[in-house]
């Protein structure tokens, strides 16, 4: 009701998104829909609040170049141009894989390409997510978001969300909890060790496994392989195309397979 830019977070189950949402509608029926861009960091978030990615909004891509060179690309995609000139609201989920260093030049960005000198141009913010998930992927160091210029000169005010909604029982938050914040203690230990047990399963599908990188993927991947019944075939094929896309491809089979 203020307008005041805003952080709001908390832990899963807090209901961040069921807000989320609630907000898109308020904001709309005070800007109108048109004038409240929904966005997230990743496609995912972003389809699931009805939006889409930051980046593709802004039209900024990767957002490498410099502001001169940024602000002139807006100016010059007539679409892209009249989405900044006329967002009233501005939603980005998933704010923690945003780089704070982006932030910055994009805050820049904004008012220039608005010619505003108000904080984001006079772009009301709501930001939402979890520093405790997924950190920006950068090659040159981490800055979060909250480190940015852009985090001090336009968030306002910051909410915590405390009440989980999607365990009812206050143990298993109690537990979860913990967990999050990274401080175990021994009871805590031993009461996840008391559920450690053999699974078997009667149709022989096991469980999916999750891993945090690419490489340990590959790895498990490999392994998956290797238990494939079977000599391994080599068939060879030719793709129809332009001349330089035509190279001699070898794909390498092993059969029979049970995998998709």
């Amino acid at each position: 009701n203020n307008r005041l830019n805003v952080f709001y977070t908390g832990s899963a189950g807090t209901g961040k998104s069921v807000i989320l949402r609630t907000l898109i509608d308020r904001l709309s029926s005070v800007y109108g829909r048109e004038a409240v861009a929904g966005t997230a960091s990743t496609g995912l978030a972003a389809a699931t609040i009805g939006g889409t990615t930051f980046h593709r909004w802004s039209g900024i891509g990767l957002g490498n170049q410099s502001v001169d060179y940024l602000v002139k690309h807006i100016k010059k995609q007539r679409q892209i141009f009249s989405v900044w000139r006329f967002t009233k609201a501005l939603i980005i989920d998933e704010i923690s894989m945003l780089d704070g260093r982006m932030l910055d030049k994009i805050e820049e960005v904004a008012r220039r390409v608005r010619q505003n000198d108000q904080p984001f141009g006079g772009i009301q913010l709501v930001l939402t997510g979890d520093f405790f998930q997924l950190p920006p992927v950068s090659k040159d160091g981490i800055v979060f978001s909250f480190e940015s210029q852009m985090w001090k000169n336009c968030i306002q005010k910051t909410i915590l969300l405390t009440k989980v909604f999607r365990q009812r029982d206050d143990n298993l938050v109690d537990m979860l909890n913990a967990i999050r914040y990274g401080e175990p203690t021994p009871e805590l230990v031993g009461n996840i060790a008391k559920l450690r047990r053999e699974v078997r399963y009667s149709d022989g599908i096991e469980p999916t496994e999750l891993y945090a990188t690419r490489k340990e993927v590959e790895l498990s991947n490999g392994r998956q392989l290797q238990t494939l019944p079977g000599e391994p075939r080599v068939f060879k094929s030719l793709d129809v195309g332009p001349t330089e896309l035509l190279p001699l491809s070898l794909i390498h089979i092993s059969e029979p397979t049970r995998h998709a």
